[in-house]
């Protein structure tokens, strides 16, 4: 269990993550030490340095603001900030007050200095504090009037903690800090920025080891200073003072407080009156119930992820929760979540349920074994549409079932029961729909007319047919005006947000293309020399996975070191500047490396401080070459362009002429799927840039199955492509998903053979 939790948060933070995400676990790691792994351990600890370098490096750019000139200058005459601390400390008495608050002063006045430089203040005052004032330095922090109160707490921890094994007598005397920190400033605990009462109190009651000591400090306070608390803060102090009080004392207060206008206030700012819906005595309904109301969720981005979690029950054991998520197939609504402004898109649940479950079948196999007798069930059902059978049949195929016991569901998905029938461009025959049934503008202008040109019917018979599907489930729909919501101008299939109403439409769309490919055979133009069935080429638009169930987040690769590193120097008068040029070529990888490391051919990604970069390779004829190079880069800047190899991996003819032949393929894309963290999908990232097809072919290079890498014929690894999602600008969108624009690298050895220049 351990393993798949610290998993899926690596996965969840690939970009590195927020510096807390890895010191909650190093906590949990030292209270509870069995819990989490030693390499677990070692590797958090990696990753919140990483953070905490990033975080710094964001901070010490994002706090400079504007400069004026006079502190431009003042910034040429200023000592470094190290100089600047080990100053202050020399004459700073730690056992002070009113020297510390000078010093912090001091800090405060020069605007230049970096945002750490306070932080560097605490940690080295404490570090040099001689033995017998380290109990002043204590108290002396609890009475500073630029410490504030939360802060005086954490820096009073860090001192306790790092002196704890060479000062035995500061344990007896951390009441007697606590109290004179409520005598200083107790006040402050109630008027904290971002914070909360109980967890300062935490804090103080884990420093002391007495929790009645604090509480009572607490309540002085409170009386001696009459301090007005808002209703939070009174709730958050009762909370806590629940723990010292006996059972009888909390229920009567819970009784009293329930009994008054509080009673009332979650039906006011809820979703009303309590429901018997709501007591739910088996977990696992309760657990299910929310996961199948969270995969029919407008938003795209929570199917998503909430589908994209499903191999982590696998991981965890919960099979039998698998299990009964199939079970409740059928399930139209989850009471218990059930609100007047809100209708759950049960079929969107069957959809992404499915997809997840094929996902987790292609990364666990067998050990979803127990799921096959209901998919067998739900694959025999005539209700279940096309989409969500070739799902199904994902799902057995990665489960690890025999050719022969799934024959005919994969007869039925990827064949066309009537054929395909050659047309010659004349338009169907019309035939006016008898439903009388309207569905919204843009679901009719494009998807009817699409359906109806895969059969080669009219758009009126295709009406009718969607109108069956719709009032099959529900009989009293006239129109689609039966269905909350409104018709949405320009409502594309590529939107992320899709409402119950479209919903509808789209699911019985795919149940009417079912249907009519049971009796109309699929229609193919007679100039189309694709040998693909028209209608999995239509299916195709619908699916947003890979052919065996994988997804895109699946196909892509880690961030590489390299385009993690910044490249912005410092500002000069307010105006960015890159640092120097040979240390950007050693950031990217292309000065100064090891002979055995890659070097980068292709390359297109954002830096973390917003440098965009961009990275091409082309060949040259070695004779000459240094002067070739030198009067190319003397060309204007719109004339300065290195050429590519078209989207078929051959040299285009016709191209502008160049001193330069091309080396790099990058491919056409295609957009499919959704991205982590609500950001968009790397469009096309199977489509992974290589080196043209010829060139390929005359190094002999053998590419493994997804063209990450690929090896030599005595199977060294000769280049490698990666692609990665971060941040971009959007493209394209897919179904349910936006599409981020693809970031790529791409590598290749320099004992390869070829002659390639860098420009």
């Amino acid at each position: 269990m351990e393993e798949a939790v610290f998993g899926k948060l690596i996965a969840e933070h690939s970009d590195g993550g927020w510096s807390s995400v890895w010191q909650g676990i190093l906590n949990v790691a030292e209270k509870n030490p069995a819990v989490v792994g030693d390499g677990d351990v070692s590797t958090a600890k990696q990753l919140l340095e990483e953070a905490e370098r990033k975080r710094h490096e964001y901070n010490s750019r994002s706090s400079s603001g504007p400069s004026s000139p006079a502190s431009i200058e003042s910034k040429k005459k200023e000592q470094d900030p190290d100089a600047f601390v080990k100053a202050l400390i020399s004459k700073c008495d730690p056992g002070s007050a009113a020297s510390i608050d000078e010093a912090l002063n001091e800090i405060d006045a020069v605007k230049s200095l970096p945002f750490y430089v306070r932080r560097d203040f605490f940690s080295t005052i404490r570090a040099a504090c001689p033995y017998a004032k380290r109990l002043d330095h204590l108290l002396a922090l609890a009475e500073a009037n630029n410490v504030s109160f939360d802060q005086a707490i954490d820096h009073i921890q860090d001192c306790v903690s790092e002196w704890s094994g060479s000062s035995a007598y500061i344990a007896a005397e951390q009441k007697n800090v606590v109290s004179h920190l409520f005598k200083s400033k107790g006040s402050e605990l109630f008027s904290i920025s971002y914070g909360s009462v109980s967890r300062e109190i935490k804090q103080l009651s884990d420093l002391c080891g007495d929790e009645s000591f604090v509480l009572n400090h607490v309540l002085d306070t409170i009386s001696t200073e009459r301090l007005e608390l808002n209703g939070e803060q009174w709730l958050q102090l009762a909370t806590v003072l629940s723990h010292q009080t006996s059972h009888s004392a909390s229920r009567d207060a819970l009784e009293n407080f329930l009994s008054g206008p509080a009673a009332g206030l979650a039906d006011q700012i809820g979703e009303g009156a309590y429901k018997p819906d709501f007591k739910i005595s088996d977990e696992r309904e309760l657990l299910v119930g929310i996961i199948w109301h969270l995969l029919g969720d407008d938003d795209a981005y929570i199917k998503w992820s909430i589908a994209r979690a499903l191999p982590l029950f696998v991981s965890l054991g919960l099979i039998d929760d698998l299990n009964a998520l199939l079970a409740q197939f059928d399930r139209r609504e989850v009471p218990a979540l059930k609100t007047e402004s809100y209708n759950l898109s049960f079929q969107n649940s069957q959809q992404w349920l499915l997809m997840g479950l094929a996902r987790a079948a292609l990364i666990h196999g067998a050990k979803l074994a127990p799921l096959k007798p209901r998919l067998f069930q739900l694959a025999a059902r005539n209700d279940v549409h096309i989409l969500n059978k070739r799902h199904i049949l994902r799902c057995l195929r990665n489960i690890g079932c025999e050719a022969a016991d799934i024959a005919n569901l994969a007869q039925e998905v990827e064949v066309d029961p009537k054929g395909i029938a050659v047309v010659k461009g004349s338009w169907p025959k019309h035939v006016p729909a008898k439903s009388g049934f309207s569905f919204d503008y843009e679901f009719n202008k494009s998807e009817i007319s699409h359906l109806a040109r895969v059969f080669h019917i009219s758009d009126g018979q295709c009406v009718d047919a969607i109108a069956h599907e719709i009032q099959r489930i529900w009989p009293s729909a006239t129109n689609m005006d039966a269905f909350p919501g409104h018709d949405r101008y320009r409502k594309e299939r590529t939107d992320r947000y899709e409402y119950y109403r479209e919903h509808v439409q789209k699911h019985a769309l795919l149940s009417a293309a079912t249907t009519l490919r049971q009796s109309h055979p699929v229609a193919r133009q007679s100039y189309d020399e694709d040998p693909a069935s028209p209608f999995e080429l239509w299916l195709n638009d619908y699916d947003v996975t890979f052919k065996d169930g994988s997804w895109l987040s699946d196909h892509k690769d880690q961030e590489p070191e390299v385009c993690g590193r910044s490249l912005l120097g410092p500002r000069v008068k307010n105006v960015e500047s890159l640092i120097p040029t040979p240390v950007i070529f050693e950031s990217l990888g292309i000065l100064n490396i090891a002979e055995s490391a890659m070097l980068p051919i292709y390359g297109q990604w954002k830096s973390p401080d917003g440098v965009y970069v961009r990275i091409e390779t082309a060949l040259g004829k070695p004779r000459g070459i240094v002067g070739l190079c030198q009067k190319f880069v003397r060309r204007a800047d719109h004339d300065l362009w290195l050429p590519l190899f078209l989207h078929d991996g051959f040299d285009d003819p016709y191209r502008q002429a160049s001193p330069f032949e091309p080396v790099v393929w990058v491919l056409e894309n295609y957009s499919i799927g959704v991205d982590s963290r609500e950001k968009i999908a790397t469009d096309g990232v199977a489509s992974r840039p290589r080196l043209g097809v010829k060139l390929l072919k005359a190094f002999g290079l053998i590419p493994d199955k997804d063209f990450r890498e690929w090896i030599t014929s005595h199977n060294e690894l000769a280049m490698r492509s990666q692609v990665w999602g971060g941040d971009g600008y959007l493209t394209r969108t897919t179904t349910g998903a936006v599409i981020e624009t693809k970031m790529v690298r791409f590598y290749g050895r320099r004992k390869t053979g070829w002659t390639g220049h860098y420009l």
